[in-house]
């Protein structure tokens, strides 16, 4: 199974030549990349365990392994690579999670969608209304294309993006650590916050 993992991060980083090593390197001196930077390197956010990324070590894709801390799941430990990992470390981690979502965009995110109709008020009441808000954005992408990029499973629509805070307080721009819910599952978003935030 790790030999699977290792040849389907090889593949992921296959193509990306001395232009992606450039971009790696100038991105080093940023906290938080963006979904496009992570994609750029090769890497799919959504789905990526920290993990994994130790598996490039010593081998010719190590030089993609900074790269692949950034973009990786923290919380998510990979039962695979390393099955005797806890995610007790991030339980309670931080102290405020904002989930930012376009309502018009929100077919093009299912699972989004049915997070939001069937289980954030789960979340609200175990983690207490001050630890977890919604807020409502203006995605400029979908409006710009009409509303058609929908129709083709929500390319180039900016995804529902949740960002946590070690503070009770929120800045846009300044959040700790800012995670893309595309690609997410239903259960994956619910199972992230009961174990990054603290209970009320």
């Amino acid at each position: 199974k790790l030999v699977v993992v290792v040849l389907q991060l090889l593949a992921l980083a296959v193509g990306l030549g001395l232009a992606a090593v450039v971009a790696g390197d100038e991105a080093a001196a940023s906290i938080i990349v963006t979904e496009a930077d992570c994609h750029s390197w090769g890497f799919d956010p959504s789905s990526l365990s920290c993990d994994t990324c130790g598996l490039l070590v010593g081998t010719p894709l190590s030089q993609f392994e900074s790269e692949c801390l950034r973009c990786c799941q923290r919380f998510r430990p990979d039962p695979v690579v390393n099955p005797d990992a806890k995610s007790s470390g991030f339980v309670g981690r931080y102290k405020l999670a904002v989930l930012r979502y376009d309502p018009e965009s929100l077919g093009s995110y299912e699972e989004v969608a049915n997070f939001l109709n069937e289980d954030k008020n789960d979340v609200i009441k175990t983690k207490g209304g001050k630890a977890f808000l919604l807020e409502k954005v203006q995605n400029d992408n979908y409006y710009s294309m009409g509303g058609f990029a929908a129709l083709f499973g929500g390319m180039g629509i900016a995804p529902p993006t949740i960002h946590f805070y070690k503070t009770t307080s929120k800045t846009p721009g300044e959040a700790d650590e800012e995670v893309s819910l595309r690609g997410f599952k239903r259960e994956d978003i619910t199972d992230m916050l009961m174990t990054m935030l603290p209970s009320s």
